[in-house]
């Protein structure tokens, strides 16, 4: 809840529970899964020594894992 008392989303908190035929695939980064093919994920900062949300390319906080993968490498280049 907001200090207003209202509902407000927060992707980078919640998810359910990875499903153990997905697990196996997506075993290598830090993803949030959102069921279905939504997918949250985060970049660890060493500044702070903490992981941030992040974004996919088209702007959205959930996406596919491949994409996920896709940001990361455009990040670091």
């Amino acid at each position: 809840m907001s200090p207003q008392n209202k509902w407000v989303f927060n992707p980078d908190v919640g998810g359910i529970k990875i499903p153990d035929p997905v697990k196996h695939d997506v075993e290598i980064c830090r993803l949030r899964y959102f069921g279905d093919d939504r997918w949250g994920f985060a970049f660890y900062k060493y500044s702070n020594e903490k992981y941030e949300l992040s974004m996919y390319p088209d702007g959205e906080f959930f996406g596919k894992p491949e994409d996920a993968f896709l940001a990361s490498a455009m990040y670091l280049q």
